[in-house]
């Protein structure tokens, strides 16, 4: 991570109502655990929490919070999707 993206993502995260809706909307309409626990940690960091008592709640690492923060700045809601493996397109669990 380049520190121009480390100053970006400790900075408090600024949502517009519509960023929030579009989170909301994926977030109501997902049915993956990882991709719904992603967004609802980037609604948490943009009402200020720290990256730490998220990291806490999700039962995660300060980093991947860090890092869903930062996928989510660099390339929104797609940034944040869990990309599905050959695997469980063969075998759904």
């Amino acid at each position: 991570m380049s520190e121009h993206e480390y100053d970006l993502i400790n900075r408090q995260l600024k949502l517009t109502i519509v960023q929030k809706n579009k989170l909301k909307a994926f977030m109501s309409n997902t049915n993956n655990k990882k991709e719904y626990r992603r967004l609802l940690a980037i609604l948490q960091k943009a009402e200020g929490r720290t990256f730490e008592d998220i990291a806490n709640e999700h039962g995660v690492s300060t980093r991947s919070v860090q890092r869903w923060i930062a996928a989510y700045i660099q390339s929104g809601i797609d940034g944040v999707k869990i990309l599905s493996t050959w695997c469980s397109e063969i075998m759904p669990f």
